[in-house]
């Protein structure tokens, strides 16, 4: 996501149920969005909180998505696991999916569960903005970290409630209670009882969230993004060992 949607170009929810009929518009819901990779902790969220849920709670995963396995998925497995790992990592593969697809198809995760694979960029801009809040709950993998939260805060910067497992590079981007909300990662107990609370007062977390965005807009605009790159790519390339001695030949 590398733009934002304004406000009067936000899709009525009403009108995404024509390109979305599964979307139960009387359910409060949230979302998660990217490749289905077992750091991303997609399949720890539906295996460990989702069957606790209360039954009005809908979970909309986003992102590119194989209903079926296809023949790369089924030749992987033929290695031996960590052969399996070294591999899916190098490769970026999609390590979750089957996990994924195997508890979508289970009857107590598939009534609050739904997955709508790729979608376009506006969609997902509009489900957002309706959203009760962006769900990012990454675990820990061996080898595998999740780099800077860059879609916390594009998400957060769109006025969307952000809440992430405090862990890696996604504490490099949300900072807890000032522009989003952090839970222990695999934290199963943390995460029922906070989307529990998200879920009865909604009002006052939809407050919170706007008052996280203009602290990220404040602090994390590609602006700023931007010229504090740029200072440390100077820094990298101009150490101060380099610019002493470039002063001194001035001098």
């Amino acid at each position: 996501m590398n733009r934002h949607l304004a406000s009067s170009e936000i899709i009525p929810l009403e009108q995404l149920l024509a390109y979305y009929p599964q979307l139960n518009v009387k359910k409060k819901y949230f979302v998660t969005l990217g490749r289905p990779v077992k750091r991303k902790g997609f399949s720890w969220l539906l295996k460990e909180v989702v069957p606790h849920m209360p039954d009005d709670f809908q979970l909309l995963m986003i992102g590119p998505f194989n209903k079926k396995a296809g023949f790369t998925e089924k030749l992987l497995r033929v290695f031996p696991p960590k052969i399996y790992h070294l591999i899916t990592l190098f490769l970026g593969y999609p390590s979750d999916e089957r996990e994924i697809r195997h508890l979508l198809k289970e009857n107590h995760i598939r009534k609050k569960v739904q997955h709508l694979g790729k979608i376009p960029f506006s969609h997902l801009q509009s489900l957002l903005a309706h959203s009760l809040a962006f769900l990012m709950p990454n675990i820990r993998v061996s080898g595998d970290m999740e780099g800077f939260g860059l879609v916390c805060l594009e998400a957060s910067i769109s006025g969307t409630l952000v809440v992430a497992a405090a862990i890696e590079g996604i504490t490099d981007a949300v900072q807890d209670k000032k522009n989003g909300i952090l839970l222990q990662s695999g934290d199963r107990e943390a995460w029922i009882n906070r989307l529990e609370e998200i879920m009865d007062f909604s009002a006052e977390y939809q407050k919170d969230a706007k008052l996280y965005q203009i602290f990220s807009r404040e602090n994390y605009g590609w602006e700023i993004m931007g010229q504090e790159y740029f200072k440390t790519f100077k820094k990298l390339a101009y150490p101060k060992s380099s610019l002493k001695l470039v002063h001194s030949k001035e001098i």
